[in-house]
């Protein structure tokens, strides 16, 4: 069996996933940035990377920036303090302006949000999973053993009561 030769978006990927920034990627393979990007949002697509990973990966200074210049237009710290910050943004600016864009793009609450959110989720069945394994390995493997045994009455009791007040309840009353 021959295993398929890594893509130009395979390898973008998997620099990304060794902590690479757009920027940093793009420097290192000769691609634009742009087609930097159009790799990695198809590795978003296709559900390899999320969306959070990119943002993630981008320059910490251009966050730590955009995030002071903002501290100091909220707080109205006054005009010297903010004249530094937005020195600040224009120094990143004229270095990592295509990093810049992509930040400000990406830093929309939805996205980190929306994939910790997925992250969360993950974790919540694998736990389901790993916990619903040990018992079985306790108890026994037919679901009178390890619900009853493993379980004690008042968590069954309110794992039942949720499950009928649920519109859309689990598979079963354990989840």
């Amino acid at each position: 069996m021959t295993s398929k030769k890594p893509t130009r978006k395979d390898k973008v990927c998997a620099l990304l996933k060794q902590g690479k920034s757009p920027k940093d990627i793009s420097q290192l393979t000769g691609d634009s940035f742009k087609k930097v990007m159009e790799y990695l949002l198809i590795s978003v697509g296709e559900g390899i990377i999320r969306r959070s990973d990119i943002w993630f990966s981008i320059n910490h200074d251009i966050s730590n920036v955009i995030e002071e210049y903002e501290y100091v237009k909220e707080k109205q710290l006054g005009k010297e303090e903010e004249a530094r910050a937005l020195e600040n943004v224009i120094n990143i600016l004229s270095n990592h302006i295509d990093e810049f864009k992509l930040y400000l793009k990406l830093k929309d609450a939805r996205v980190a949000h929306g994939d910790m959110y997925e992250l969360i989720s993950d974790i919540e069945l694998l736990l389901h999973r790993s916990i619903k394994i040990v018992l079985i390995r306790n108890y026994g493997s037919s679901e009178l053993e390890w619900w009853r045994n493993g379980v004690s009455l008042s968590v069954r009791i309110e794992c039942a009561k949720r499950y009928g007040e649920d519109n859309d309840p689990a598979r079963e009353k354990y989840c």
